[in-house]
């Protein structure tokens, strides 16, 4: 699943973790880059062997939400998070298809989750949001 600008607007009430089921997200930049190309397969093959129930995979253009890659810290491209029962773990082991399963079964019980203070939920993250939101928008005022 691609969220379009538009499906990762906040809705009314804001979405918590606990929405979210177990979530793998991948905040990738608009123009094509070889890293993001060559995780693709193995995203793919993953998708193909697991039920939507089980995992869904989201890929975001983080060059055009930007509220939300500052929400998540994003400092490179791709930038893999799992979000499992309501915690998010940002993602530093190998990208192969065997290592995401691993990771998903049992290696996040071993994970330092991000705490709930600076997690993409939380206030710091909602503040990162909202402070890059309110800036883009006095960047477009004055274009």
């Amino acid at each position: 699943m691609t969220l379009a600008p538009a499906s990762t607007r906040h809705p009314t009430p804001e979405p918590t973790p606990e929405d979210c089921g177990n979530l793998r997200v991948t905040l990738t930049p608009h123009l094509r880059c070889r890293h993001c190309e060559a995780l693709n397969p193995h995203l793919q093959q993953l998708v193909g062997e697991v039920s939507r129930d089980e995992l869904t995979v989201a890929k975001i253009d983080a060059t055009e939400e930007r509220a939300l890659a500052t929400r998540f810290s994003i400092r490179a491209y791709p930038t893999l998070f799992f979000l499992i029962d309501g915690r998010v773990y940002p993602y530093h082991h190998p990208r192969t298809v065997e290592a995401f399963r691993g990771f998903l079964s049992q290696g996040h019980k071993e994970a330092q989750a991000l705490s709930m203070l600076s997690s993409p939920f939380g206030p710091v993250g909602r503040a990162r949001a909202l402070v890059s939101t309110v800036g883009q928008r006095l960047v477009n005022l004055s274009e």
